[in-house]
């Protein structure tokens, strides 16, 4: 009975892991394709507006402040695509979320490409040339926070753990980008 019943969880343990890497493999491919979709709009917009400019008199749409405008309404639109995109997106992985048993991962640890998904934002940040700001979104208990009384995922220790390994990681690609030319 006890051979059995050991059986039973190995199995059952195999079906749960089969069944996340199943649906990691497709949070990872949606979010691929959300981030090229995402650069090809982006570049796509960028040319768009450059052969505009091309065609204006810039003198005199600069002196009309139209220049000025159109970057505005086009920042505008960019920034209300990107958000329609980003809730479509939470909306599927909400739905995904009902299907599965929650785990809080690490920042650099879980199953998203943390790392693929910072390299787009510090390229993003050298394209606008600003800095991008981000935060940990929970972390676990360590050191003195287990001595304390926090909400669940947000004590103070894991929540700066969280934060220096997404610095370091955003500081590592920084400099990585620099040594290869890739930021002027």
């Amino acid at each position: 009975l006890e051979a059995s019943a050991l059986e039973q969880h190995e199995a059952e343990k195999r079906a749960r892991e089969e069944r996340e890497a199943g649906e990691k493999e497709v949070r990872e491919e949606a979010a691929k394709k959300v981030a090229e979709a995402a650069a090809a709009e982006v570049e796509a917009r960028r040319a768009k507006e450059l052969e505009e400019m091309r065609l204006l008199d810039v003198a005199e749409a600069a002196a009309r402040g139209e220049v000025v405008k159109r970057v505005a309404e086009a920042a505008a639109q960019e920034q209300e695509a990107r958000k329609a995109k980003l809730d479509e997106w939470l909306k599927q992985q909400d739905a995904h979320e009902a299907e599965r048993v929650f785990h809080e991962a690490e920042h650099l640890g879980g199953d998203a490409r943390m790392a693929a998904v910072v390299a787009e934002i510090v390229a993003l940040g050298a394209r606008e040339q600003r800095a991008i700001p981000m935060r940990p979104d929970h972390g676990h208990q360590l050191a003195d926070d287990l001595g304390r009384t926090t909400n669940p995922g947000y004590s103070l220790i894991g929540r700066l753990r969280g934060l220096a390994e997404l610095r370091g990681l955003e500081h590592g690609l920084i400099h990585a980008r620099q040594m290869t030319g890739a930021i002027t």
